[in-house]
C-alpha cells in the first residue's frame, strides 16, 4: 500500500533523486567560471594600434594570470566601477622610444582604488620593455664604437652586453572612486548549500501534502479503526528521512569535492542536520495544519524570511546571535 501511495508523488521523488546530478553539473559550471574570474582584467590602451603592442604581449607570461583587453581609449567607466584592475596607456612611436631609451614617464598607469594585483602586470610589462630597451641601448653603444657593427644583430643579443637595470619609470596616476560598490561575498560554496536547502525545503512541503491528502481522504480514520494510523505516519517519516538523508549525503559530498577538492565532515553533518530538522518541522506541522494552502503559506514565509536572515548575516548586515538559529540556513554560516 505504501508503495502505491508514494507513486502518486513519483515526479517529486524523481526530482529529489536527480538532485546530486543537478548540483554536480551546476557546481562544475560555476567552479569553471570562478576559475576564469580569478584572472586579473587589465586594459592596454594603444590609440595608434602599433605592432609593438602585440610583440610586448607575446613576450609576457600572462595567459594564466591576466585577461588583457586592447583598446584605443581609456575605459574610465569600467575602471571606476572596478570592473578592470588597471589601464596602461602606451605612447605614440613606442618602438622608436624604446630604441632610443627615451621612456621616462611615457607610459601612464591608471588603477582603481581597490586594485590589488595590477602591479604584477606592471612588472611584467616593464620587464618586457626593459629587455627591448637594454638590447637597443647595447646596440647603440656598440654601434657608436664600431661603425661597421650590425645594429640588428647586436640588438638580438643585446642582453649579453648590458645588465637589465631599470632605465625608465612608469608614470602612476589614480582615478578617484566615484561609485561605491558593494562588498559581495564570492563564496559560492556557501550559496550552493543555501540553494540546496531551499529546494529541499520546498520538496518536503510537497511530500507533506501526502499526509494532508490522506487526512482529507479519511485514510487515517479508517486505519485508526485497525490500530494502524500511527504506523502510516511513521512510515512516511522513515521513508522521507532515509531518502533525503541519502540524497543529501551524496550531493554534499560530491559538490564539496568539486568546490573545495577536499571534505569537511562538519559541513556534511550540518547539511544532513538541516534536512532532517526540516523534515521534523514539517512532520510536526502536519499534525495540526488542516489545508494545503496553510502549509504552503507557512513554507513560503519561513523559506523567504530564513533566506533573508541568511544573506543579512552573510553580508554582515546582521550580527550572528544564538536566537537566529531558529532560521535553519544560518547554520550554514557557523
Amino acid at each position: 500500500m505504501m508503495i502505491k501511495v508514494f507513486t502518486q508523488y513519483k515526479w517529486t521523488i524523481i526530482s529529489i533523486l536527480i538532485l546530486p546530478i543537478l548540483f554536480s553539473v551546476i557546481s562544475i559550471v560555476l567552479s569553471d567560471k570562478s576559475a576564469e574570474e580569478l584572472k586579473i582584467p587589465v586594459v592596454l590602451v594603444d590609440p595608434f594600434n602599433q605592432e609593438i603592442t602585440g610583440n610586448l604581449l607575446e613576450d609576457m607570461s600572462i595567459n594564466d594570470s591576466f585577461i588583457v583587453t586592447k583598446a584605443k581609449q581609456i575605459p574610465k567607466d569600467h575602471l571606476m566601477r572596478g570592473e578592470v584592475e588597471a589601464v596602461f596607456v602606451l605612447p605614440q612611436n613606442l618602438k622608436e622610444k624604446i630604441s632610443s631609451g627615451k621612456l621616462q614617464n611615457e607610459i601612464t598607469w591608471y588603477r582603481h582604488e581597490r586594485s590589488l594585483f595590477d602591479g604584477l602586470f606592471k612588472e611584467q610589462l616593464a620587464s618586457s620593455i626593459v629587455k627591448r630597451a637594454v638590447r637597443a641601448e647595447a646596440a647603440n653603444i656598440v654601434k657608436n664604437y664600431q661603425e661597421n657593427a650590425n645594429w640588428n644583430k647586436v640588438y638580438k643579443f643585446g642582453l649579453q652586453y648590458l645588465e637589465t637595470d631599470p632605465i625608465f619609470q612608469i608614470q602612476f596616476q589614480t582615478i578617484d572612486e566615484q561609485a561605491q560598490t558593494q562588498n559581495v561575498s564570492s563564496d559560492k560554496w556557501v550559496f550552493m548549500r543555501w540553494l540546496y536547502w531551499l529546494i529541499i525545503w520546498g520538496m518536503i512541503a510537497r511530500l507533506t501534502q501526502m499526509l494532508l491528502n490522506w487526512r482529507e481522504q479519511l485514510i487515517f480514520e479508517r486505519l485508526r479503526t485497525l490500530g494502524r494510523s500511527k504506523s502510516l505516519h511513521h512510515n512516511w517519516l522513515l521513508f522521507v528521512a532515509l531518502l533525503l538523508f541519502f540524497i543529501t549525503l551524496v550531493t554534499s559530498t560530491i559538490t564539496q569535492y568539486i568546490w573545495l577538492e577536499t571534505y569537511q565532515e562538519l559541513a556534511i553533518v550540518t547539511d544532513l542536520s538541516l534536512v532532517l530538522l526540516s523534515i521534523v518541522i514539517y512532520f510536526l506541522l502536519s499534525t495540526f495544519i488542516k489545508t494545503k494552502e496553510t502549509l504552503w503559506m507557512i513554507s513560503f514565509t519561513y523559506g523567504v524570511v530564513s533566506s533573508i536572515v541568511f544573506f543579512l548575516i552573510q553580508f554582515e548586515f546582521l550580527t550572528r546571535q544564538e536566537w537566529l538559529a531558529i532560521f535553519l540556513p544560518s547554520w550554514i554560516l557557523l
